[in-house]
């Protein structure tokens, strides 16, 4: 059988059936993932450098808070050395572009963001939004606003239905084009669970990506992250 290198481009006969080719792929790609999470320092050094494709103005209503002013949008970082693309998972607290910020760790999804654990459930459902929609979602200024907005939704909703427009999380000005297609997402939520890497601070905004990030989607923003996309598969968060 012969591959191409997602690396380094070249095309070279392995001998080994699709079959297996295809089984060793998942497993690499899921030992990667064990890695990361084992090999996660204490804490790490984390920029934020910039909007991916631009960003769009938002009021909201959150609980604790009304008429919160917010720019929505996904970033471009670097996070222990790697570059990354990520989402903002958490409202009550912030961050300064182009400023280091050395107290982020991994933490588990269920018990982000810091100041408002979602819980089981909605991390659940935050693997599906994303597993079906992070690849895309960078693609324009309209997509990533609306996967920012669907983010921040299944993080603070105290109703029974994911919506933008009611509920405990409304948003109350902003593109009505990004709150319908947020609102598209919520109602479409797939089946394929991406694993997430939720990036926590004590004292900044949490941040939330997909590991590992698809080629196409890390070479976006500047750099590999972690290398392998491997096959869309399951996995608990």
């Amino acid at each position: 059988m012969q591959i191409k290198s997602a690396l380094f481009g070249h095309t070279v006969d392995t001998g080994i059936s699709p079959r297996v080719s295809k089984l060793r792929a998942v497993t690499a790609g899921l030992c990667l993932l064990a890695s990361i999470a084992a090999s996660a320092p204490a804490s790490a050094a984390l920029t934020q450098n910039n909007y991916v494709n631009g960003f769009s103005d938002f009021t909201l209503n959150r609980p604790g808070q009304s008429g919160q002013s917010v720019q929505a949008g996904g970033f471009s970082g670097v996070f222990n050395g790697a570059a990354f693309i990520s989402y903002c998972l958490e409202l009550a607290q912030t961050f300064s572009f182009g400023t280091t910020y050395n107290s982020y760790a991994s933490v588990p999804v269920a018990s982000a963001p810091n100041t408002s654990p979602m819980g089981g459930a909605k991390a659940s459902d935050l693997s599906r939004l994303m597993g079906s929609y992070f690849a895309g979602s960078f693609a324009s200024t309209l997509t990533t606003t609306a996967m920012q907005l669907a983010i921040w939704e299944i993080v603070y909703e105290t109703g029974p239905a994911y919506t933008v427009d009611a509920g405990g999380f409304e948003v109350t000005g902003g593109d009505a084009g990004s709150r319908a297609l947020a609102n598209t997402y919520l109602a479409n939520l797939g089946s394929i669970s991406a694993p997430l890497l939720a990036l926590g601070s004590p004292d900044q905004q949490d941040f939330i990506t997909v590991i590992p990030v698809p080629p196409s989607m890390a070479l976006f923003a500047g750099g590999l992250l972690f290398g392998l996309w491997g096959v869309r598969r399951r996995t608990a968060v």
